[in-house]
Protein backbone atom coordinates (compact mmCIF):
# COMPACT_ATOMS: atom_id res chain seq x y z
CA UNK A 1 0.00 0.00 0.00
CA UNK A 2 2.93 1.98 0.70
CA UNK A 3 4.59 1.64 -2.95
CA UNK A 4 1.66 2.12 -4.50
CA UNK A 5 1.05 5.96 -2.54
CA UNK A 6 4.71 6.73 -3.29
CA UNK A 7 4.17 5.62 -7.44
CA UNK A 8 0.73 7.84 -7.32
CA UNK A 9 3.00 11.02 -5.36
CA UNK A 10 5.56 10.70 -8.18
CA UNK A 11 3.10 10.23 -10.99
CA UNK A 12 0.65 13.21 -9.69
CA UNK A 13 4.10 15.44 -9.33
CA UNK A 14 5.35 14.72 -12.79
CA UNK A 15 1.28 15.18 -14.34
CA UNK A 16 1.47 18.75 -12.74
CA UNK A 17 4.86 19.88 -13.96
CA UNK A 18 4.04 18.08 -17.30
CA UNK A 19 0.69 20.43 -17.47
CA UNK A 20 2.00 23.21 -16.33
CA UNK A 21 5.82 23.81 -17.88
CA UNK A 22 5.28 20.64 -20.79
CA UNK A 23 8.46 19.04 -18.71
CA UNK A 24 8.95 15.94 -16.75
CA UNK A 25 11.66 16.53 -14.23
CA UNK A 26 14.48 13.75 -14.06
CA UNK A 27 14.04 13.71 -9.74
CA UNK A 28 10.38 12.91 -10.89
CA UNK A 29 12.01 10.06 -13.00
CA UNK A 30 14.35 9.19 -11.01
CA UNK A 31 12.62 8.10 -8.31
CA UNK A 32 10.22 5.99 -10.00
CA UNK A 33 13.45 3.96 -11.15
CA UNK A 34 14.77 3.48 -7.60
CA UNK A 35 12.09 1.52 -6.64
CA UNK A 36 12.59 -0.21 -10.19
CA UNK A 37 16.07 -0.97 -8.48
CA UNK A 38 14.80 -2.11 -4.66
CA UNK A 39 12.56 -4.43 -6.54
CA UNK A 40 14.43 -6.09 -9.65
CA UNK A 41 14.36 -3.59 -12.31
CA UNK A 42 13.18 -5.28 -16.24
CA UNK A 43 16.18 -4.01 -18.11
CA UNK A 44 14.93 -5.05 -21.56
CA UNK A 45 11.21 -3.32 -21.02
CA UNK A 46 12.94 0.01 -19.69
CA UNK A 47 15.45 -0.19 -23.20
CA UNK A 48 12.34 -0.45 -25.36
CA UNK A 49 10.88 3.19 -25.12
CA UNK A 50 14.61 4.88 -24.89
CA UNK A 51 15.42 2.80 -27.99
CA UNK A 52 11.95 3.65 -30.54
CA UNK A 53 12.59 7.45 -28.90
CA UNK A 54 16.26 7.58 -30.34
CA UNK A 55 14.79 5.92 -33.43
CA UNK A 56 12.15 8.62 -33.79
CA UNK A 57 14.05 11.67 -33.19
CA UNK A 58 16.15 10.62 -36.24
CA UNK A 59 13.39 10.23 -38.38
CA UNK A 60 11.69 13.52 -37.28
CA UNK A 61 15.58 15.06 -37.33
CA UNK A 62 16.22 13.71 -40.75
CA UNK A 63 13.12 15.05 -42.18
CA UNK A 64 12.84 18.24 -40.82
CA UNK A 65 10.18 18.01 -38.75
CA UNK A 66 9.91 18.47 -35.04
CA UNK A 67 9.66 15.09 -32.73
CA UNK A 68 6.25 14.90 -31.55
CA UNK A 69 7.08 14.04 -27.94
CA UNK A 70 9.53 14.81 -25.36
CA UNK A 71 13.07 12.74 -24.17
CA UNK A 72 10.64 13.29 -20.86
CA UNK A 73 7.86 11.02 -22.14
CA UNK A 74 10.82 8.41 -22.98
CA UNK A 75 11.94 8.29 -20.04
CA UNK A 76 9.04 8.11 -17.90
CA UNK A 77 8.20 5.12 -20.00
CA UNK A 78 11.23 3.65 -19.56
CA UNK A 79 10.88 3.61 -15.53
CA UNK A 80 7.32 2.26 -15.84
CA UNK A 81 8.79 -0.16 -17.78
CA UNK A 82 11.59 -0.89 -14.99
CA UNK A 83 8.96 -0.87 -12.20
CA UNK A 84 6.47 -2.94 -14.29
CA UNK A 85 8.17 -4.54 -16.84
CA UNK A 86 6.55 -5.33 -20.44
CA UNK A 87 3.15 -5.92 -19.76
CA UNK A 88 2.84 -2.81 -17.74
CA UNK A 89 4.43 -0.79 -20.46
CA UNK A 90 2.96 -2.21 -23.23
CA UNK A 91 -0.38 -1.02 -21.34
CA UNK A 92 0.71 2.32 -20.10
CA UNK A 93 1.84 3.11 -23.28
CA UNK A 94 -1.39 2.26 -25.24
CA UNK A 95 -3.86 3.44 -22.73
CA UNK A 96 -2.20 6.57 -22.87
CA UNK A 97 -2.06 6.61 -26.45
CA UNK A 98 -5.46 6.25 -27.18
CA UNK A 99 -7.05 8.59 -24.65
CA UNK A 100 -4.87 11.10 -25.11
CA UNK A 101 -6.25 10.74 -28.55
CA UNK A 102 -9.96 11.26 -27.50
CA UNK A 103 -9.15 14.34 -25.52
CA UNK A 104 -6.59 15.60 -28.07
CA UNK A 105 -9.73 14.77 -31.02
CA UNK A 106 -12.49 16.30 -28.64
CA UNK A 107 -10.39 19.57 -27.96
CA UNK A 108 -10.48 19.92 -31.46
CA UNK A 109 -13.77 19.23 -31.86
CA UNK A 110 -14.47 22.03 -29.37
CA UNK A 111 -11.96 24.45 -30.63
CA UNK A 112 -10.03 24.97 -27.71
CA UNK A 113 -6.51 23.44 -29.30
CA UNK A 114 -5.50 23.83 -32.86
CA UNK A 115 -3.22 20.88 -34.84
CA UNK A 116 -0.06 23.55 -33.90
CA UNK A 117 -0.72 23.73 -29.87
CA UNK A 118 1.02 21.17 -27.67
CA UNK A 119 -0.76 18.87 -25.64
CA UNK A 120 1.06 17.25 -22.41
CA UNK A 121 1.85 13.92 -22.91
CA UNK A 122 3.33 12.86 -19.09
CA UNK A 123 -0.66 12.93 -17.25
CA UNK A 124 -1.84 10.09 -19.92
CA UNK A 125 0.75 7.94 -19.16
CA UNK A 126 0.77 8.48 -15.43
CA UNK A 127 -3.00 7.81 -15.36
CA UNK A 128 -2.56 4.61 -17.51
CA UNK A 129 0.43 3.44 -15.17
CA UNK A 130 -1.81 4.46 -11.69
CA UNK A 131 -4.84 1.87 -13.64
CA UNK A 132 -2.25 -0.63 -14.45
CA UNK A 133 -0.85 -0.37 -11.05
CA UNK A 134 -3.89 -0.79 -9.23
CA UNK A 135 -5.26 -3.82 -10.98
CA UNK A 136 -1.58 -5.71 -10.66
CA UNK A 137 -1.09 -4.80 -7.07
CA UNK A 138 -5.13 -5.72 -6.13
CA UNK A 139 -5.79 -2.24 -4.43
Amino acid sequence: MALTFYFYICLTLISYYDINDYRIPNACVLALAAVAAATGPDIKAAAVPLVVFAAAALIFAVSGRPVPFGAGDAKLLAAIGLVSGAAGLAFSYILASLSAGLVSAILLILKRKTKRDRIAFGPFIAFSFMLYWASASGV
